[in-house]
């Protein structure tokens, strides 16, 4: 044992594919003791309802951040103007934010009639936005500390955010859905100061508003792809909710985001490896090779025990939330898990195409992929919420079989 944590110590690739690894053990550990004790204090109808919200919040988010946090990991490393690159993606993705929530509103309000908590006053409006504004600074803030490969900061701001938010939704108990909400929204607040408070004690960083030209023209055209792949790539978790609240009611979007928020653990795990060797071979491109051999190291070490226990105990595991979220989430979280297995190989994948700026194949293979999910749910979701498993296992199936096509072509 000592001798793997000095290896893993050691290893940049590794030691912080484990803090990432670590960070994601508490997001899901937090995570479920949030909604364990949701699900005691709301009814199922206000569960649906938060999560219906917080995931419109997120599908937002993938408009503001116009892929300028992937941009920061691939050019922060080497950048002799980090401040400038810094700022201007802050200055940048607030005005994105706000623009783009105002765009939701609208919109909604005309197609998502189930959301009207949403457009009960102006206050609320408000903090929907500011809710908003908070989750893109909040993932740009994580893109720079992967940038620096000190992800061990990553886990101390998640940490502070995951304590908060389950404290916080005691103190919103009587507030309903909005009050779920809002525990997460001023524990998104504070672990965002504390990002801050790192970046200017431990990095030197000096916060000012600015819109660098020079920065905006290098990393714009690697932005505007990861743009349109991240939204791609983010849309169906997204949007899902959305289509189960319209079409099988919000009790039913309760059912699938408790099962999404349980295999998301394993979606981090994916997140957290692949990360970590997007970082490693964006600092030496010369080493993808050995990345790429330690990264599926990783992956067969930390995920497949993951998914066996998911598969074989996520009916326990759904009995913390209640019987009736057990009867109907099982076979749904079974498919999720499996899904991991593609999830994994895609992520590899993808993060080797940003490495190599072939990012034309990347947006072609996550709009295969989320139209695939994306209208497999729409034909499936008729039935129930396992319909959705299905799409999602075979959406991201396809996804792993269209980048092997892709690079059996491009080798031949």
């Amino acid at each position: 044992m000592k001798k793997i944590y000095e290896g893993i110590k050691k290893d940049s690739l590794y030691r912080n594919s484990s803090y990432l690894i670590a960070s994601n053990v508490v997001m899901a550990t937090f995570g479920f003791i949030f909604w364990v004790a949701a699900t005691k204090v709301f009814t199922t109808s206000e569960i649906g309802l938060a999560s219906t919200l917080i995931s419109g919040a997120e599908l937002v988010m993938t408009f503001a951040l116009l892929g300028l946090n992937s941009s920061l990991v691939r050019y922060l490393p080497t950048s002799q103007q980090k401040d400038d690159k810094i700022n201007t993606v802050f200055t940048v993705t607030t005005f994105t934010s706000i623009f783009f929530s105002i765009i939701f509103i609208i919109v909604s309000k005309n197609i998502f009639k189930e959301l009207q908590v949403l457009y009960g006053s102006f206050s609320v409006l408000i903090v929907f936005i500011i809710f908003v504004l908070f989750l893109t600074l909040a993932e740009s803030i994580k893109g720079i500390f992967r940038s620096f490969r000190r992800s061990e900061f990553v886990l101390i701001k998640n940490i502070i955010f995951c304590i908060f938010k389950v404290i916080l939704i005691f103190v919103f108990i009587n507030f309903g859905t909005f009050g779920i909400f809002s525990s997460w929204l001023l524990a998104l607040i504070i672990s965002s100061l504390v990002g801050f408070i790192i970046l200017i004690r431990k990095f030197g960083y000096k916060l000012y508003p600015t819109i660098k030209a020079a920065v905006m023209k290098k990393m714009i055209s690697f932005s505007f792809a990861n743009y349109v792949s991240g939204f791609l790539e983010r849309s169906p978790k997204s949007v899902i909710p959305l289509i189960i609240t319209i079409f099988l009611g919000p009790e039913k979007t309760a059912y699938f985001y408790i099962d999404m928020s349980i295999a998301s653990f394993l979606f981090m795990l994916t997140e957290a490896i692949g990360s970590s060797f997007y970082a490693e071979s964006s600092n030496n491109e010369e080493e993808i090779t050995l990345n790429t051999k330690k990264s599926l190291k990783a992956f067969v070490a930390v995920l497949l025990p993951s998914i066996l226990i998911i598969i074989f105990f996520g009916n326990f595991i759904l009995l913390f939330f209640g019987k009736e979220y057990s009867d109907e989430g099982s076979l749904l979280l079974k498919l999720l898990a499996l899904s991991t297995v593609f999830i994994a190989f895609n992520s590899l994948y993808s993060n080797t195409i940003r490495v190599k700026f072939r990012m034309k194949r990347l947006i072609l293979v996550n709009f295969i992929g989320a139209s695939t999910i994306l209208g497999l749910s729409y034909l499936f979701i008729h039935n129930s919420i396992v319909g959705i498993g299905w799409a999602w296992l075979l959406g991201n199936a396809v996804m792993s079989a269209t980048y092997l096509t892709a690079t059996l072509i491009y080798k031949s």
